[in-house]
């Protein structure tokens, strides 16, 4: 459901995604022991939350659980959603098939979808989504306070070549964020909002939020660069290691390649906010174990520039530095 665009920015409300975001809520209701398990789902204390709990009765969802259980990366919820038609049928020109089987150790997709669609069908779910239609759409404008001079050209200008089309969804009953694309190359920036249970309210930054769209939207641009020269990075044992020594998360922790997406995604997400926003935090990302960012943004602020696209100068220069990054900050101490 298209809520409105802006400035070439699709924000919308995805009924497929919420309704596998939902079977976990309310499974995890259920089951709060399973909480932390499954951190990146949210429960708030709203009535709508009460609503779906009573419209799906879990206890008939053992099947399904099985397969949310079986999802070995916790995108995988919004890979599959994005990769469906809006009648619960697979896409198979858009969805990336191989990616979501490669992380689901438990049956089919098929099956998984078949599952799902029954499931809507069975609690009306386009009818539960109707009636409810005016708290989604305010939710999601009140979720999604961007500049008003946004331009998402900035993002084919930075990096020499950009996506098809950029799209944000926004959802109360996730953490955190998610950024992919479907196999025509069309972008998703999925973004949970968090409740306060102090305030007794959601709660979001729009710095942040911005900073965060430019990060996942800068997923599907950089990974395949890092995929591409991997071999070509020789400290990377290193730099995995002083990450994880100074408090690199877990989820980041399983693959070497996850740590190097995360250093320059987060480098040009800081970059493409700094024509909206001068002040942005960084601290708190160089405490969770990404300690040269300073050095990579500055570096990267110099010579970007000198190069058409952001891959030439990634492979003449930027690989180079990351290689000699660690010899560079163990010579500045010996001078301090």
């Amino acid at each position: 459901m298209l809520i409105k665009n802006y400035n070439n920015l699709n924000i919308l409300f995805d009924k497929k995604l919420e309704l596998i975001l939902a079977l976990y809520a309310v499974y995890l209701k259920k089951h709060p022991e399973l909480k932390e398990e499954y951190d990146f789902i949210e429960f708030p204390p709203v009535v709508y939350v009460e609503e779906l709990e009573n419209l799906i009765d879990i206890e008939k969802c053992n099947e399904l659980i099985k397969y949310l259980e079986g999802f070995n990366d916790c995108s995988l919820s919004a890979n599959i959603a994005i990769g469906l038609t809006n009648d619960f049928e697979i896409d198979y020109e858009r969805i990336d098939y191989e990616y979501i089987k490669k992380y689901m150790s438990y049956g089919t997709l098929e099956e998984f979808v078949r599952l799902l669609k029954k499931l809507a069908n069975e609690i009306k779910w386009d009818e539960f989504i109707n009636q409810n239609k005016e708290y989604y759409v305010n939710l999601v404008n009140r979720f999604s306070d961007f500049p008003a001079n946004l331009d998402l050209n900035d993002i084919k200008k930075y990096y020499g070549n950009g996506l098809i089309s950029y799209n944000y969804i926004p959802s109360i009953l996730m953490n955190g964020g998610f950024g992919t694309s479907n196999k025509l190359g069309d972008a998703y920036y999925i973004r949970g909002i968090q409740f306060y249970d102090k305030t007794n309210d959601f709660h979001y930054d729009p710095k942040y939020l911005l900073e965060c769209m430019f990060h996942e939207f800068s997923h599907p641009l950089i990974n395949p660069i890092i995929d591409k020269y991997f071999d070509k990075f020789t400290n990377i044992d290193e730099i995995f290691k002083e990450a994880i020594k100074n408090g690199l998360p877990k989820c980041y922790s399983q693959n070497q390649k996850t740590l190097l997406y995360e250093y320059f995604v987060r480098t040009n997400a800081y970059i493409l906010t700094l024509k909206y926003y001068q002040e942005i935090d960084i601290e708190w990302i160089k405490e969770h174990g990404f300690i040269h960012l300073d050095e990579i943004i500055e570096f990267t602020l110099k010579n970007r520039s000198k190069y058409e696209t952001y891959e030439e100068f990634f492979v003449e220069e930027m690989i180079d530095y990351f290689n000699n990054i660690l010899n560079d900050t163990k010579n500045n101490d010996k001078q301090k």
